[in-house]
């Protein structure tokens, strides 16, 4: 009877033994446990202090122990991109140490104590010596190599990158798509190479390419504002941000600008925060400033501009002796109550009138004609209209002179018209309004 109880729980722990390890079979192979040993790393060109110029050559590397990870970061290795040559490397970082071995940036911790714990990061300033300029180089990504060890041995405790929140191509530069020329008179489509014709108060499309340092499209790059520049115009507009994509392998951002007003010599920039890397807009034809203006008229045409606030328009007939001769045109409001404009001071009618000439020969004669209604002038004799020029947005305000009976740019001649309209004709030289354009 004993002999028969025994071998009936020697079955039944050996049938318990099969059940539990087969349970533990089965949990093994649902899937791998993820890894907790994670990190990120950023490598971008240092931001300047302010008033400096961005170095090309000197960088900042960023590295994280992510906040997934389990377990302390020790030793790093960064690597350069190929043709890089690191001739320093430091850190303020506690007990650790950063040094170049075969160009080679070694980051150690002294000892385990001082490892970076989970979600803690530490910076590295890396220069190099080569090369200077990003033309000279293939391939600007950089490598990493991370271990849970502070003196960068062992097989078993390398940590593992994350795509997300690294960044191994830094930022070299940006390149403005020029701003384009889309609305001619009626809606037509022209292509005058410096006016962004955008009637206030609507956007135009910008675009802005990212390279790496070595010249080539940043892949992965985003980021980056539209900003104004001092002294450049445009103080009254917006803007929107890009917004960045790949596109036939650049990568672009796209945003847009908004006037407020009509304006000239006009300019803005692209700027990274993080590094202080920017650009400059351009126009079309890389001319470097571009003019808001809400018209404008080509060679050969005749066009009548009319203002959308007041009863006055414009009309004027661009010569036809060079084909890529246009004139912009377009109104603004006055933004002061009085006009010190010739010998007296008086109060400003309608809105300031925009006239900008491109590439029109500059010993010619543009004539421009520009008719107010009597309801904002009065019924007072041709005499009582004055009319004066700024180049310089209303710093200095200077009179036309009435002209001869043989007209002598620049002048202005001045009649009624239309039952007691008033018309004044504008004769000027393109060079005349200037670079900045003519009020």
């Amino acid at each position: 009877m004993k002999r028969f109880g025994s071998r009936r729980m020697a079955g039944y722990v050996t049938l318990l033994l099969a059940l539990v390890i087969g349970s533990v079979v089965a949990v093994a192979t649902a899937g791998a446990a993820p890894s907790k040993k994670n990190y990120t790393v950023k490598v971008a060109v240092t931001k300047p202090a302010a008033g400096n110029p961005v170095d090309p050559q000197t960088f900042t590397v960023t590295l994280k122990n992510d906040g997934s990870s389990n377990t302390t970061l020790g030793s790093a290795n960064i690597t350069p991109p190929a043709g890089f040559t690191v001739d320093t490397a430091s850190t303020v970082q506690s007990g650790w140490s950063a040094t170049v071995v075969s160009n080679v940036v070694q980051l150690r911790s002294t000892t385990s104590g001082d490892a970076l714990a989970s979600g803690h990061s530490m910076a590295v300033s890396v220069h190099v010596a080569s090369p200077t300029l990003p033309t000279i180089c293939s391939s600007a990504t950089w490598l990493s190599q991370v271990k849970q060890s502070n003196d960068f041995n062992g097989t078993n405790n390398s940590f593992t990158l994350l795509t997300a929140g690294s960044d191994l191509t830094p930022l070299g530069s940006f390149v403005f798509a020029p701003v384009q020329s889309l609305v001619g008179p009626n809606n037509a489509q022209v292509a005058v190479p410096q006016i962004l014709t955008v009637p206030p108060g609507s956007a135009t499309p910008v675009s802005v390419k990212a390279l790496d340092t070595c010249g080539n499209p940043d892949a992965d790059y985003a980021g980056a504002t539209f900003n104004k520049e001092a002294g450049f115009g445009l103080v009254n507009a917006t803007f929107s941000n890009p917004s960045w994509s790949t596109s036939d392998g650049s990568r672009v951002g796209l945003g847009s600008v908004t006037p407020k007003d009509v304006e000239v010599g006009d300019q803005f920039t692209v700027d990274d925060p993080t590094t202080g890397i920017s650009a400059t807009s351009v126009s079309t034809g890389n001319r470097a400033f571009f003019d808001v203006v809400e018209t404008i008229c080509t060679a050969g045409q005749t066009c009548i501009w009319p203002d959308k606030n007041n009863p006055i328009k414009a009309t004027s007939t661009v010569p036809t002796d060079n084909p890529g001769q246009a004139l912009g045109l377009g109104y603004q409001p006055f933004s002061t109550t009085s006009v010190q404009c010739g010998t007296g001071t008086f109060t400003p009618v309608g809105d300031i009138v925009r006239i900008d000439p491109y590439n029109y020969d500059p010993l010619s004669t543009l004539i421009v004609v520009i008719t107010y209604d009597k309801s904002l002038v009065g019924s007072g004799p041709a005499s009582t209209l004055n009319v004066c020029k700024t180049t310089d947005n209303g710093t200095t305000i200077l009179t036309l002179n009435a002209c001869s009976n043989t007209p002598v740019a620049p002048c202005v001649d001045i009649t009624k018209v239309n039952g007691g309209n008033f018309q004044a004709t504008l004769y000027l030289k393109p060079a005349d309004p200037g670079a900045v354009g003519l009020k």
